[in-house]
């Protein structure tokens, strides 16, 4: 069964819920969307909701949503996460440090979320 658009942010906290992390090609196929890549991102249709999750958890000063999706040729988020996050916490974070920083603001989500 694919899954609807307007369900995305509440499957990824689901997920971030049981600890769950997805990349973002299995996602997008779990949701009936095209495959991901650097060239057509900015065209995605997942590119305008992870925007907003992203722009509704800084205001809220919120973990970030979108750190449960991962890029499976990377094997972490892509550069767009790691500008977000990089706002949040209000200094740049260097690429030999976004494995580390990934991980500790996936532990923060899956603490917010996390089942009792």
């Amino acid at each position: 069964m694919v899954k609807k658009l307007s369900t995305l942010a509440s499957d990824l906290e689901g997920r971030a819920a049981t600890r769950a992390v997805i990349s973002y090609n299995k996602l997008a196929r779990e949701f009936g969307q095209p495959r991901i890549t650097p060239e057509n991102w900015h065209s995605h249709p997942f590119f305008d909701p992870f925007g907003a999750m992203d722009a509704e958890d800084l205001a809220k000063g919120w973990p970030l949503r979108t750190a449960i999706v991962y890029s499976e040729v990377l094997n972490r988020p892509g550069k767009g996460f790691f500008g977000v996050l990089a706002k949040s916490r209000g200094y740049p974070i260097a690429e030999s440090q976004e494995a580390d920083e990934w991980v500790v603001e996936l532990s923060k989500l899956q603490e917010k979320y996390k089942s009792n």
